[in-house]
């Protein structure tokens, strides 16, 4: 009885190819949310004004999922196929599809920002803090968090840009709201408070505010894949915050190790950390497990990105003396 449970089918494919990306089985998560979308899309061609919101769910399911498997130009092009449903949707009943917009235009956003459309990046990001702003200075409770998330996001595009110090002071912001709800809620909150006190010391740092540090990153609510995460990126801290070649040896190392322990989705997350490393390892001539590929896969990383690197990576490129 398709006409019944369909709909049904195509929300229990959605909930397990989330679940199979938390789970790091990026391929697997794709192909469910592929066979969602294609029911929702069915459905929203026959009665628009009643499923059209389904299917811009789904077309944004699909794009986060191409978008951990580095398909970046299909993940573009079903994420601007939502925000053009979430837009008309929120034009007409602002009230009710808003917070959808918006985080369309963040998704949207992300998906430019790994082709390298930057500056479109930006302005798509800055649109979509200005409605989770509203949002949430309006309801804080049911909406801060989003805003936190929007204020990094538009401080990564903004970095991308070479813009360092209005990075720094959106990093800074969206840190202060996620360390009042990770105090409230640590369970919930405490994995988005971490993320964003490391962006808010890479900002800084950029920006030239503070120094680069090591952070004491006390945990008791992560996932293992999160701390894998952490971990990683916290050894891109160690690395690129000392001139001691024995500390910057060791940094490498544990990266090299918190490297095998990530899946797909989150090494296409983190190639921008890797790359660093390993050029920060050739240029101080220590063995890495990149050593040999590594300016390869930098030549496909900037061709995916249409030739532009982003400003911060060669920034942080100069500060460690090597080139991109």
């Amino acid at each position: 009885k398709p006409e019944r449970f369909e709909r049904e089918w195509a929300t229990s494919l959605s909930n397990y190819a989330s679940h199979l990306s938390n789970l790091g089985r990026s391929e697997e998560a794709a192909e469910k949310a592929l066979q969602a979308l294609e029911i929702r899309e069915k459905h929203a061609r026959a009665k628009p004004e009643r499923f059209e919101p389904e299917w811009a769910i789904s077309l944004n399911n699909y794009s986060n999922r191409l978008g951990d498997l580095g398909r970046s130009e299909e993940a573009a092009e079903k994420a601007l196929q939502a925000l053009e449903i979430w837009e008309k949707l929120a034009r007409a009943k602002p009230e009710r599809f808003e917070p959808e917009w918006a985080t369309s235009l963040s998704n949207y956003s992300n998906r430019l920002g790994d082709l390298g459309r930057s500056e479109e990046a930006a302005e798509k990001a800055r649109q979509a803090l200005e409605i989770w702003e509203k949002l949430a200075r309006a309801k804080p409770e049911r909406f801060e968090p989003e805003w936190a998330t929007s204020l990094s996001n538009y401080s990564n595009r903004l970095g991308d840009l070479g813009r360092s110090e209005e990075a720094a002071e959106k990093a800074l912001l969206a840190l202060e709201i996620r360390e009042k709800l990770a105090c409230a809620k640590p369970e919930r909150f405490e994995d988005t408070y971490l993320l964003a006190r490391m962006l808010a010391a890479e900002t800084s740092w950029l920006a030239g505010k503070a120094p680069l540090v090591t952070l004491d990153l006390v945990s008791r609510h992560l996932t293992p894949r999160m701390e894998h995460l952490l971990n990683y990126r916290e050894c891109f801290f160690a690395a690129f915050s000392t001139q001691e070649q024995g500390k910057i040896c060791e940094a490498i190392s544990r990266a090299d190790a918190c490297w095998a322990k990530l899946d797909a989705a989150q090494k296409h997350a983190e190639k921008a950390y890797m790359l660093l490393l390993a050029g920060l390892a050739e240029s101080k001539q220590i063995e890495c497990a990149h050593n040999r590929e590594w300016r390869e896969t930098l030549a496909l990383y900037c061709k995916q990105r249409n030739g532009r690197l982003p400003s911060w990576m060669i920034e942080v490129a100069s500060r460690g003396g090597f080139s991109l």
